[in-house]
């Protein structure tokens, strides 16, 4: 079967991965696809990323849907492409040996071996209502993530990077200037990230008085 989406996209896909992980499965990237869309997910249990690809009629053979996760090592091989024309990686996998091969349009072809396990289902943990507004705390490091993957999407224009803030619950991440991305990030738990509405800045932040 041969699956179709962009070359840019699978390698955005690095930054919310787990890498070396105990959880063998979250070390690659879940790819999801069906004759009309491409769907690519990774997390790390904290923080977790989505990029949905509608696909050009013919570009993906699939028959009803088909699911597998490319190893990490695999993905990092993949080069950037040069040119906007040519951000096109092509998917060749077969279900009954669970191995594939990752084409890119400029020429490189990168060997894989499907990992053997269970991808978590994302959809579990995505919001289904509207998000709450309610402020929260967050690992500063995680949030960097997203800042990478907005570079990787769209290399030549400075996105930004929104946190739709949901209280202690899974907050989502969107990019300015593309819709098919979304992140999911977990906030710190309020006990650790203590209360925030009553801090008052001291005499120290402002010599001048």
């Amino acid at each position: 079967m041969k699956i179709t989406l962009p070359l840019s996209a699978m390698r955005a896909m690095i930054h919310t991965s787990a890498d070396a992980d105990i959880r063998y499965y979250l070390n690659g990237v879940h790819v999801i696809a069906t004759k009309t869309h491409t769907r690519l997910e990774s997390t790390n249990g904290h923080y977790c990323g989505i990029f949905v690809h509608e696909v050009t009629e013919g570009d993906n053979e699939v028959d009803g849907l088909v699911d597998f996760i490319v190893p990490l090592d695999e993905v990092k091989m993949l080069k950037p492409s040069s040119a906007k024309n040519l951000d096109v990686l092509t998917i060749e996998y077969d279900a009954a040996t669970k191995t594939g091969t990752l084409n890119v349009l400029a020429g490189m072809s990168v060997r894989f071996n499907a990992i053997d396990g269970k991808f978590p289902d994302l959809e579990r943990v995505t919001p289904k209502t509207a998000t709450s507004g309610a402020a929260a705390q967050f690992q500063v490091e995680y949030f960097a993530q997203f800042a990478k993957v907005a570079k990787l999407l769209k290399p030549k224009k400075l996105q930004d990077v929104k946190i739709w803030h949901n209280g202690d619950a899974v907050a989502l991440i969107t990019l300015s200037d593309e819709p098919r991305y979304l992140g999911l990030l977990m906030p710190l738990n309020s006990r650790v990230a203590g209360e925030s509405s009553g801090l008052v800045a001291s005499s120290r932040f402002n010599p001048l008085k």
